[in-house]
């Protein structure tokens, strides 16, 4: 539910099913912004801490598992993964996210690849705003070690 408020334009998250405690499959709308029509994302999400504590999230697409969405077209993630490692100075994070996707349509990819941009550069900077303040700060998952 907390989705839309750090990835842009993201307007709706559904969790379809949690498969294991550290694997997910859910749905993700964007708006459209003219002439771009709206999109839906249907991902399998999986996170593995590494020794050194940081954490990979893996995404893979999962377009297959659900139907289509009315009124929106959905979008094709070829390549996905977040690396999420804490820093040296305590409290602080590093965050590494990539990303490729064919979004589908006939948008212009001028269009596309400047929206991407804007919609990454916008997304970091809301996820460096709330994540300060979230309650999930004082979320304890039990498999995921928090560094000392």
């Amino acid at each position: 539910k907390n989705i839309p408020n750090w990835l842009d334009n993201a307007n709706n998250a559904l969790l379809i099913r949690q498969i294991t405690p550290s694997r997910n499959l859910f749905v993700t709308h964007f708006d459209g912004i003219w002439p771009v029509k709206p999109r839906n994302m249907v991902i399998e999400t999986e996170y593995i801490q590494q020794p050194n504590l940081s954490i990979d999230i893996y995404v893979q697409d999962a377009s297959d598992k659900t139907e289509q969405f009315q009124n929106s077209i959905r979008i094709k993630v070829q390549h996905a993964h977040w690396h999420i490692a804490p820093q040296q100075e305590q409290g602080l994070i590093k965050i590494n996210y990539q990303f490729n996707v064919d979004p589908k349509g006939s948008a212009p990819s001028w269009l596309v690849n400047k929206m991407t941009i804007s919609s990454v550069w916008n997304t970091m900077q809301k996820i460096e705003q709330l994540l300060p303040n979230s309650p999930w700060q004082n979320f304890h998952i039990t498999h995921i070690e928090e560094p000392k």
